[in-house]
């Protein structure tokens, strides 16, 4: 029969296409935006990726557009919701970033070059060393290491 059109793709029998179960393919880009956490501790050693977060933020930029991509072939509200809370999770996770790279100095810290007060704390055996006692040796750096972020 000529200019019939059939509504029936792939040739799958009506009992098929109703035991055809809905892709999970919108779960891809939720995973790939909580990945970006473990990504972001994972690469604490490296200088760049700690202060710039480029791994964590490449995982969310993929997880958005995963989830974009997805929401184009299927309109199920937990498909929308989740290409919506991926999208979500790069913005808030991009303001917190930029927030908290951007503290105000504390009140009363010194400045770089600034004589210290005088302390005393105990060195790596336990014995107590003065500030004043390292000043007689000649200059001294005093260098404050933070650990890991």
């Amino acid at each position: 029969m000529q200019g019939t059109l059939t509504t029936n793709p792939v040739n799958l029998t009506d009992a098929e296409q109703g035991t055809r179960r809905p892709s999970k393919a919108y779960l891809i880009g939720p995973l790939l935006a909580l990945l970006s956490i473990p990504a972001y501790l994972v690469w604490l050693d490296v200088s760049l990726l700690r202060s710039t977060a480029l791994q964590s933020f490449a995982l969310m930029i993929a997880g958005t557009v995963v989830g974009l991509m997805t929401l184009k072939t299927d309109r199920r509200r937990r498909v929308k919701a989740a290409a919506i809370g991926t999208g979500g999770f790069l913005l808030l996770g991009t303001g917190m970033f930029f927030f908290a790279t951007k503290l105000p100095q504390p009140a009363g810290a010194p400045e770089v070059g600034a004589r210290v007060p005088g302390f005393t704390l105990p060195d790596q055996t336990g014995q107590p060393v003065s500030l004043a006692s390292l000043y007689q040796r000649g200059a001294t750096l005093l260098v404050f290491y933070r650990g890991h972020w």
